[in-house]
């Protein structure tokens, strides 16, 4: 860890070790958020979530962790954002509001950090969860897209509350069960296929060329591959073409 990030684990510590709760604020890249419209029970959007969660720290004992998400800052990834997560947090917050940088904590070390995880979507849940983090997500999408048991907020008072005092939260017993589960499920050729023949840029734009495996290749010459033969018989049907 650098100095900052040695800094605020310490701040961490001392403040865990006087029995005051952690909560991690978990971001997103804003422009992927892929959902048919914005809003949740207690928030309009992602903005008025993340705002409505800075204010409630103010007077709670709770230390609140705002973790940007690291691809943010990877051009291969999101390319070159107009605006970031952290955009997004008014310009006066309180004390007890920490803004991490991208890079200074994994979700690994966060898990060892917090009392509780806050996000508006996504698949941290699932990480956080799995590992028996309890997890709020408070989109009207996170629920249907993860329906493992996370709490969401019935309102916005219901929300600030939870904010304040994380120790009202409690999980289903078989939360983390679930979170590993859909995890694991997510990783399967029901959803995802490998395809180890290309290295290439994730987002749409060009970031560098692309650059072949050429093991991969190879082998495929040499033995074929299962995973080739479904992905061409799977664009055929989507395209009409046959034979």
């Amino acid at each position: 860890l650098g100095p900052a990030a040695r800094e605020v684990r310490a701040r961490v510590d001392a403040h865990r070790a006087a029995s005051k709760p952690v909560i991690g604020v978990f971001g997103k890249i804003l422009y992927a958020l892929s959902v048919p419209y914005m809003g949740g029970p207690a928030h309009t959007d992602i903005a008025d979530w993340l705002a409505h969660t800075v204010r409630s720290a103010e007077g709670s004992s709770a230390l609140q962790l705002i973790k940007p998400h690291p691809h943010e800052i990877r051009p291969e990834i999101a390319e070159r954002p107009r605006e970031y997560f952290l955009d997004l947090v008014p310009e006066t917050v309180s004390e007890n509001v920490v803004l991490l940088g991208h890079r200074w904590f994994t979700i690994r070390d966060m898990i060892d950090m917090i009392d509780l995880g806050v996000l508006w979507n996504g698949t941290t849940g699932l990480e956080l969860g799995a590992s028996g983090v309890p997890v709020v997500m408070c989109d009207d999408w996170g629920p249907r897209d993860y329906p493992v048991g996370h709490i969401t907020p019935a309102d916005r008072g219901h929300y600030e509350a939870i904010i304040r005092d994380p120790s009202m939260v409690e999980m289903p017993a078989d939360h983390g069960r679930k979170c590993a589960a859909l995890l694991h499920y997510l990783s399967t050729p029901d959803v995802m296929h490998s395809y180890p023949f290309l290295h290439c840029e994730i987002t749409n734009a060009h970031v560098g060329p692309p650059v072949l495996n050429q093991s991969e290749v190879d082998r495929y010459f040499r033995e074929g591959d299962a995973t080739v033969e479904l992905l061409a018989r799977e664009f055929n049907i989507g395209s009409g073409v046959t034979g």
